[in-house]
C-alpha cells in the first residue's frame, strides 16, 4: 500500500488546496508534513548506521 504521507501530499491535500479558506492550513500542515518525513528519514539512517556498525564490527572479531 501506500504510505500514509504521501497519500496525503499527493492525493488529499492538493484537493484540499482548492479551498481558498483551507490553503493558509493546507501550507501549514505541508511544513509540518515534510519535518516529520526528514525525521522519519533521519531515524532510519540512523538505525541504519547502528546496525551497520554492529554488523563490521562483528566481522572483525
Amino acid at each position: 500500500g501506500m504510505k500514509k504521507p504521501k497519500l496525503l501530499r499527493e492525493d488529499i491535500l492538493p484537493v484540499m488546496a482548492s479551498s481558498k479558506k483551507v490553503q493558509q492550513l493546507l501550507n501549514e500542515f505541508m511544513d509540518l508534513l515534510s519535518e516529520y518525513e526528514n525525521d522519519a528519514n533521519e531515524t532510519n539512517t540512523e538505525q541504519g548506521d547502528s546496525v551497520l556498525s554492529k554488523h563490521e564490527s562483528t566481522n572483525f572479531l
